[in-house]
């Protein structure tokens, strides 16, 4: 009986998004969040004693000005080569040719897959066969699953690929390919990569797993972050384990608001946040707070949303002591057609108008069409315009779900101010 691990999309040194710092935020350490992941990655593999490690790509995320990242990396995969423990690499869209992994020499227990055609190294010491490809260039089209070699007889089989597989949201397509393909192999096990979402695409020989990335960078990718630890008896996977390794969890919090009793409100969002943070690995939790309800209306149209938020920032370092960083604070109406029909005043058009702001959630191939039209005007803008790092992440297509919030935000903000000078008149 042995264990493994298999993990993918670690994207090491790879920036948090926004982290906008305010009194008693805890920024330095959302800074080292990846790295924390990694190192607790390294504290469970010899822990477990595990056989091995597999990274399924994107270890890394594209140039960097200087060495510090693989230099790092070396410095901690060292650990592991003490005792005896290998890693195996494949390179996905992030870091595929890249300077460090064309230069880095990597060290003696690490072995990265060649990106010409699929190979195999075998470990006889646990009868078992590791099959893997890296890419060659970012987007690689091929269909690489058909590639890959038949099974070593007698052993247990393992694929190792960074692909979209058929297809996953937010997600570009990589090396796409059907689960069929994969099957068709005779593998015992798939070890994917690519997919920042934890997902078991099949659970009976060949197991196919999306172990997710190890650090949640964004607001967007929310939830628990780790790893896979898999455990193998007569030549056959006997537990698949999802572990939580990120240092830090991205939440979005939604907490109804239906009066504008704001003390009731801030002792509300108290209560929540020591709820999240018991839940979240030494305790460090990122937050989007969504409020929703009628509230909404009132607070924002008097301009008293910059206040609040600072009064909720205010509250998280207090019950959270200092282990929880609210990135933002976004309001949710939930009025109904025939309410906002009556708030809007007008007619009934502008009604329809702002129940369809409220209502919208634009389909995958707008979105595409978005990022192009952002493209275009990204392309437009002066150099100097990029001088603030933030602003240029925030035009990735990543981000795009939160410019569209921020557009939503305006219109029916403006929405609800002329309703206020209508009023007033």
């Amino acid at each position: 009986m042995f264990s493994f691990i298999h993990c993918a999309d670690i994207h090491l040194d790879s920036p948090l998004r926004d982290l906008e710092r305010y009194e008693g935020a805890p920024v330095e350490r959302l800074r080292e969040a990846g790295r924390r992941a990694f190192e607790n990655l390294i504290d469970l593999a010899l822990e477990r004693e595990v056989a091995f490690v597999l990274i399924a790509g994107d270890l890394f995320d594209g140039d960097w000005e200087d060495f510090g990242t693989g230099l790092y990396f070396s410095s901690q995969v060292a650990k592991l080569r003490r005792e005896g423990i290998r890693v195996f690499v494949v390179h996905g869209n992030h870091d595929a040719a890249t300077n460090i992994t064309r230069h880095l020499i990597w060290p003696e227990n690490v072995h990265v897959f060649k990106s010409e055609t699929p190979e195999s190294v075998v470990l006889d010491e646990y009868e078992t066969a590791i099959h893997g490809v890296s890419y060659k260039h970012r987007a690689e089209s091929r269909n690489l699953a058909k590639e890959f070699p038949t099974r070593v007889a007698g052993h247990f089989n393992i694929g190792l690929l960074h692909t979209s597989l058929d297809g996953r949201e937010g997600h570009e397509s990589y090396a796409p390919c059907s689960t069929d393909d994969l099957v068709s192999k005779g593998y015992d096990y798939w070890a994917l990569g690519h997919v920042h979402k934890r997902e078991v695409v099949r659970q009976k020989e060949p197991w196919i797993v999306f172990p997710g990335n190890l650090q949640g960078r964004h607001i967007h990718e929310e939830g628990p972050k780790g790893c896979t630890l898999v455990h193998v008896e007569d030549g056959r996977v006997a537990g698949v384990q999802a572990v939580e390794l990120g240092a830090v969890r991205w939440k979005i919090l939604e907490i109804p608001w239906e009066n504008t009793d704001e003390g009731d409100l801030l002792e509300q969002v108290g209560r929540c946040i020591e709820e999240e943070i018991a839940e979240a690995p030494d305790g460090l939790l990122a937050l989007r707070l969504k409020l929703s309800g009628v509230g909404f209306a009132n607070f924002d149209r008097s301009l008293k949303a910059s206040w609040l938020l600072q009064q909720l920032r205010a509250v998280a370092t207090d019950r959270g002591g200092g282990q929880v960083w609210l990135k933002d604070l976004r309001f949710l109406s939930t009025n109904p057609p025939e309410s906002i029909e009556k708030l809007a005043g007008f007619s009934d058009h502008d009604g329809e108008l702002m129940q369809t702001l409220v209502d919208y959630r634009p389909e995958k191939e707008e979105k595409a069409e978005l990022y192009k039209i952002v493209e275009e005007i990204r392309n437009k803008l002066p150099v100097e315009t990029f001088a603030n790092d933030e602003f240029r992440r925030k035009l990735d297509p990543e981000g795009l779900d939160d410019m569209l919030d921020d557009a939503k935000q305006l219109l029916l903000s403006r929405f609800f101010t002329m309703t206020a000078d209508h009023e007033t008149s």
